[in-house]
């Protein structure tokens, strides 16, 4: 099964917002560091929305099950040589790696081996930032968006059809 975002899924609970908390001016953003407050091992805690967003995206009701059913991953995300994010997914069908470059287009397949078109930004804030990626492909397109507040992470994926799923991570 692939959950786009995550490929893996979890089971859902609590439902929670879409929007990143606390976002900060331009001139307060430029003075902060590079993708820092990311960086390290996150523990899921908590999903909400997948099942929704999976009857949304036509996803049948087999593959749903599974989805509810699989084991909550552990993210880890390190910095790359020039600035980029290496984001790892520990996942129940294994570890899952993306090389994310920081402010430019790159290609990446997904689970399915669809091909998508991405960009990856990293926002700044007083408590840590958004680590936002963009993908586009011939299947959907899509935002994820990973906010950090401290020792918290949320992650949203807003689909281009107007649903949205997410996760909450605390640091390991």
């Amino acid at each position: 099964f692939f959950a786009p975002g995550d490929l893996c899924g979890g089971g859902d609970s609590a439902s929670s917002s879409s929007e990143c908390d606390g976002e900060e001016s331009d001139d307060e953003a430029a003075q902060e560091p590079g993708p820092d407050a990311i960086m390290g091992s996150w523990r899921c805690v908590d999903t909400w929305g997948l099942d929704e967003f999976l009857k949304a995206t036509g996803v049948g009701w087999a593959q749903r099950r599974l989805a509810a059913a699989a084991k909550w991953p552990a993210w880890e995300f390190h910095r790359l040589d020039g600035g980029g994010v290496r984001f790892t997914n520990h996942s129940q069908i294994g570890d899952l790696i993306e090389d994310m470059p920081l402010g430019r287009d790159y290609a990446w397949k997904d689970g399915h081996q669809n091909a998508f078109t991405c960009r990856t930004e990293w926002i700044p804030d007083a408590h840590g930032g958004v680590l936002k990626t963009s993908r586009s492909g011939f299947v959907a397109s899509y935002v994820e968006e990973r906010c950090v507040s401290d020792d918290k992470l949320k992650f949203t994926l807003n689909h281009s059809a107007g649903v949205s799923w997410g996760r909450a991570f605390t640091r390991d």
